[in-house]
C-alpha cells in the first residue's frame, strides 16, 4: 500500500554565527509509567504490533573554527511498545552513516533500557556496549545497530543517540510516520538568528503542529496519531517527513 508522503525542503542561505538551544523533550530517558508496561493494546489501533510512543529530535549547528566549517548534532530521544511477537523488530534499530575521505558522520552517547512488569513490578535492563554493532555496508557508508535486551510480549523499549556530523549540504530525513502507529513524534531545528531560510512545502496531510520563534530561529514540528486519509477512493495511511537542503552563500 502506497503512502502519501509529505515533505518540507527547507533552503538556508548560510553567514557564520554561533547559536545554541535548550529544549526540553517531551519524553526523558528511564522515565516510563506503568501504564504504559501494562497496555495490551493500543486502542487507536487495535491490531498494531507495535507502537512507537514518543519520538523526538532536535538538531543543532556549531561551527568549528580549528575545522573552518559548520557541524551539525542530531539528539534522538525514541519510546516503543512492543505489543506482540510480530512487533519484535522494532525492537532492532539502525543508523545509518555516510563516511568518506571529508565527509563523516558519528555516533555517540547510545543508552537503551528495556522495561517489563514481572511479578507486579517493572522490571529495568539496560543495553549493554557489546549488543551495539558496527559495520560496513558499502564505499561510503557504515550501519550501527542495536537491539534491546530481554525484549517480551508487553516490553517498553527506549533508547537515544547523537549524530555528528559535517556534512550539512543535505541533512538526514526525520520520518514521522512509520508502518506502525506513532502516538507523538516531533522534530525540532535551532537555526542561527544571522540565517535566511526558504521554505517550501509539499504533499498532502498536514501536521499537528508546527511553530517558529523569529529570535533564536527554532523551528517546531509535531505529528500525533491520526486515522488514515482516503484519497482517490482509497485509503491509505498518512506517512509525514522533513528533508533539508541548505544552500552555502
Amino acid at each position: 500500500m502506497k503512502a502519501l508522503v509529505r515533505t518540507i525542503t527547507l533552503i538556508l542561505f548560510l553567514s557564520i554565527g554561533a547559536y545554541s538551544f535548550a529544549g526540553k523533550p517531551p519524553i526523558k530517558l528511564g522515565d516510563v509509567s506503568k501504564q504504559d508496561i501494562e497496555m495490551t493494546v493500543y486502542d487507536a489501533d487495535p491490531n498494531a504490533d507495535a507502537v512507537i510512543l514518543c519520538d523526538y529530535g532536535y538538531l543543532t549547528f556549531s561551527y568549528n573554527i580549528k575545522e573552518g566549517q559548520w557541524e551539525n548534532q542530531l539528539k534522538r530521544i525514541c519510546r516503543i511498545k512492543i505489543l506482540n511477537d510480530d512487533g519484535y523488530e522494532w525492537a532492532t534499530e539502525q543508523i545509518s552513516l555516510y563516511d568518506d575521505n571529508n565527509t563523516e558522520q558519528s555516533i555517540s552517547g547510545i543508552k537503551g533500557f528495556t522495561y517489563n512488569i514481572e511479578n507486579g513490578k517493572v522490571q529495568k535492563t539496560k543495553l549493554s556496549k557489546d549488543d551495539i554493532f558496527k559495520e560496513k555496508t558499502s564505499k561510503n557508508y557504515n550501519r550501527v545497530k542495536f537491539t534491546m535486551p530481554n525484549v517480551k510480549e508487553g516490553s517498553v523499549v527506549e533508547f537515544s543517540y547523537t549524530v555528528f556530523s559535517n556534512y550539512i549540504t543535505i541533512l538526514d530525513q526525520w520520518q514521522f510516520q512509520r508502518s506502525i502507529p506513532v502516538k507523538w513524534s516531533e522534530y525540532k531545528v535551532c537555526i542561527p538568528e544571522y540565517l535566511t531560510y526558504l521554505k517550501n512545502s509539499q504533499g498532502y496531510g498536514s501536521f499537528y503542529k508546527y511553530e517558529t520563534t523569529s529570535k533564536s530561529q527554532t523551528l517546531s514540528w509535531t505529528s500525533t496519531e491520526r486515522a488514515t486519509v482516503s484519497l482517490q477512493g482509497s485509503t491509505r495511511p498518512l506517512r509525514l517527513k522533513i528533508a533539508f537542503a541548505i544552500v552555502m552563500m
